[in-house]
């Protein structure tokens, strides 16, 4: 049961997160200039990957709550899927903040 409810809280805090940035990527203008519509939709696609997994593991829990654990692995790879390539504008702008 704990593992249900650690990961229904995941699911809402991320969700919350993601639903944060959409409205910033259907918005441009609200985000920092500094802020490509790139990169937010990246953060969004990152954030539903992520629901989507913890999501899903909670019928898995039900189940097997260590089973669940595991599949929460599922976003390592999920979140390799969608990182973000090092671009020279974006190296200047860390460079710059640094």
């Amino acid at each position: 049961m704990a593992t249900s409810v650690y990961a229904a809280t995941i699911v809402l805090a991320v969700g919350l997160l993601t639903a944060m940035s959409a409205r910033l990527w259907a918005a441009p203008a609200l985000a920092k200039p500094t802020v490509s519509p790139a990169q937010i939709r990246q953060s969004v696609l990152r954030g539903l990957l992520t629901v989507l997994v913890f999501a899903t593991s909670i019928p898995v829990s039900l189940a097997s709550p260590t089973a669940a654990k595991y599949w929460w692995l599922l976003t390592v790879p999920a979140r390799l899927l969608l990182r973000e390539t090092s671009t020279p504008d974006h190296e200047q702008l860390t460079a710059a903040v640094e």
